[in-house]
C-alpha cells in the first residue's frame, strides 16, 4: 500500500521533491514494516509513511510554486512575461496555504508587466 501510494505520488524521475522513496521514508522502512506485530502496529507505521510522503509532496509543490514566483519576478520582457500565464494555469495549487494560488501569481505578474512596460 505505501509503495503504491508513493507511485501516485511521484514525479516521472520515481522522486518526490527530488528525494528518492529511502530517503523520503528511510532505509530499510519496508522491513521495519514487515516487523511490526500488531495490525495496529502495521496501520500506525502504514500511516505514519504516507504522512511523510505527502509532507515530501508538499515540499515539491511550495518550492515549484516559488521557484514560479521567482521566475515571474525576474522575468525581464513582458513575451516572457506572457508565456507564463500557461504555467500559472497550469499549477496544481492542491494542498497549498491559501495565501499561495494562482491569484497572487497573477497579482504578481501584473505587477511585473507594469513594471516592464515603464522601464
Amino acid at each position: 500500500m505505501v509503495n503504491a501510494y508513493w507511485t501516485t505520488q511521484q514525479k516521472e524521475d520515481g522522486t518526490i521533491n527530488n528525494k528518492t522513496k529511502e530517503r523520503v521514508l528511510g532505509e530499510g522502512w519496508e522491513t521495519d514494516l514487515r516487523n511490526e506485530s500488531s495490525q495496529e502496529e502495521i496501520n500506525k507505521k502504514r500511516d505514519n509513511l504516507k504522512n511523510l510522503i505527502d509532507k515530501a509532496k508538499l515540499n515539491q509543490q511550495q518550492n515549484a510554486y516559488t521557484a514560479l514566483l521567482s521566475t515571474i519576478q525576474s522575468a525581464i520582457s513582458l513575451k516572457e512575461l506572457n508565456d507564463l500565464t500557461d504555467s500559472i494555469n497550469s499549477f496544481d495549487y492542491t494542498n497549498l496555504p491559501p495565501k499561495r494560488n494562482d491569484n497572487f501569481l497573477r497579482k504578481s505578474q501584473q505587477k511585473r508587466q507594469k513594471k516592464n512596460w515603464k522601464q
